[in-house]
Order: structure tokens, then sequence, then C-alpha cells
């Protein structure tokens, strides 16, 4: 830019929205102009700073993000609801560039360009959108995205790392988040349900409810007519048969404390049985049929 105004000319291009010669060496430019391009290095003007100094920390976000990192279930998450926000995701997951992201989202148009000679010489043109407007709410959608990444996540797959501490005190309406069968082996299985309640403004905890699905259809007169394995002696130790069926295993397994505002209980959902899943966590294989839980007719695995 300094090397422009010691040359004190008016190089420049017209704008495809005004016709205004915008000339950026002189500070001469209209209200479209976004961003101006030298010997291929983009400089943003304006409002386009905003959006751009958040594409770079979004690209951050992207390049840290891991398989099994929760940044990268929020990321896929956020994209999977938000359309605009998807195109912002996949802008700075390649090769980004300021200018291509601007006109594939901000319909933005390049000028024909100007050149200069000598030894300081070289090729330059404009960037332009038809209203800075969009260029604000691409930078609005693209902070909903990081702020998004900034909530804190904690799960709690082993008894070491205990959040029991974080049950709500008082009563809360619990949702039901998805239930069913799991199975790691023909040894290990049984049911789980997994339930999600709102604390505070900003806060939420997951819940697991287990049962022992050994005495699944079990009667009284099996028990009489001697029909009961030893794993269902085992589970009725101590107890009546109705009382070893309704004992029920509950931990809190996931917690998120710093939510956005506009998270709602279905997106809460989604990233921390996710997120459960992916910390060893108890996957659902078999869904329960006819329960209307927040992940009706999402992918669970």
């Amino acid at each position: 830019m300094a090397h422009f105004a010691e040359q004190e000319r008016r190089e420049g291009d017209q704008c495809p929205f005004c016709r205004h010669l915008n000339s950026p060496p002189a500070y001469d430019t209209c209200e479209h102009i976004s961003a101006f391009v030298w010997d291929g290095q983009a400089e943003a003007l304006h409002k386009t700073q905003s959006v751009n100094n958040a594409l770079k920390e979004l690209l951050e976000l992207v390049e840290l993000a891991k398989d099994d990192d929760v940044d990268k279930l929020i990321l896929e998450e956020e994209a999977r609801r938000h359309p605009t926000r998807a195109n912002l995701i996949e802008a700075v997951s390649g090769d980004f560039d300021l200018v291509e992201t601007l006109q594939s989202l901000a319909y933005a148009k390049v000028g024909a360009g100007w050149s200069t000679g000598g030894m300081l010489g070289g090729f330059g043109y404009n960037v332009y959108v038809p209203k800075q407007e969009i260029v604000e709410a691409l930078t609005a959608e693209c902070q909903a995205v990081i702020d998004a990444c900034s909530m804190k996540i904690n799960t709690s797959i082993s008894e070491a790392d205990s959040l029991e501490r974080r049950r709500p005190k008082t009563p809360v309406d619990w949702q039901l988040v998805t239930s069913g069968f799991w199975a790691e082996d023909i040894y290990h299985s049984g049911h789980i349900a997994y339930y999600l309640a709102k604390v505070g403004s900003r806060g939420w905890v997951m819940e697991s409810v287990e049962r022992n699905v050994e005495l699944d259809g079990l009667t009284e007169e099996d028990i009489e007519e001697g029909r009961v394995n030893d794993d269902q002696l085992q589970a009725m130790w101590g107890m009546t048969l109705d009382e070893a069926q309704s004992v029920e295993y509950r931990k809190i397994v996931a917690v998120c404390t710093a939510a956005t505002l506009d998270a709602d209980a279905e997106y809460i959902a989604v990233v921390l049985y996710r997120a459960v899943c992916a910390a060893g966590g108890k996957v659902i294989t078999e869904p329960d049929e006819r329960r209307h839980s927040l992940l009706s007719g999402l992918q669970q695995d």
C-alpha cells in the first residue's frame, strides 16, 4: 500500500456494480470494494477485514481438529445444520483463498485489473461485493462456528473420571436422547438409554441409564420350574424378580458448559452422544423402535 501511495498514481479498475473507478493506491474507492490483490497477495478492505480474520481463526480450528476430537464433532454438526456454515468450513478445509471464498459465498466479482512498470511494478485487481451486509452476515456465521467450538465438553466413561458431582441438585426435565441395545461381544451386552437435561442458561448434562437384559421375559413360573441360568440367578441375587427387573444403573456420562445460547437440545444431544461414543462409551447398535427421542431419524453410530 505504501508503495502505491508513493507513486501517487490512480491505477485501478472499474466497479462492476456502480462503475466507479476504484484506486486503492489513492484511497479512492466505492462502497462495493471488498479487497484488492497485488502480485497474488490479497489485502482485505473495510468489513472484509473482519471476515478474513474470522476465517483464519476457523482455519486454525479445522486444522487442529482430529477424528476423535470434540471440535471435529461440533464442526460436523454445525455443517449439518447450517448450509452457510458448512460452506465456510469447506472453504477453509482446503487451500484457503480469500478471493475465491468471497466469489463463492458473497457473490463477489473481480475487476479487470491494472499494472505498473518499473522495478516495483506488478499487476493487481480489485474485488467487489454487491452489498457489505453480505460480508457482515458471513462474519457472523463464521464467528458462530468459532463460538460453538469454544464449548467445554467432558465425558466420563470410567469410574475414575466420575462426573456425578455435576448431577443436577434440583429437578430438571430429562429428555430421551436415544435408547436401545449395545453389544461388545457375546458376554458383554445390554440395554442403555441416554437422557439429556439443561442446567442453567448454558449448561447441559447427559445421563446413561442401564438395566440388566438377562431378566427380560423371565417369569415367576420360569423360576419355579427351574428354567433359570447362572447369569439370571446372579442378577436376582438377594432380590425378588420384580425388584431385580426394575434395577437401573444411572451415571452422568457427559457435561457441556459454556454452550452457545442458540444451541438447542437436539444439537447438544448429537454432539454429546457422539462424544461419549468416541471416548469409548457404549454405542447403541439396535435402537428401540416406536420410541420418540432427540436422535429420531438421525444416524446414531
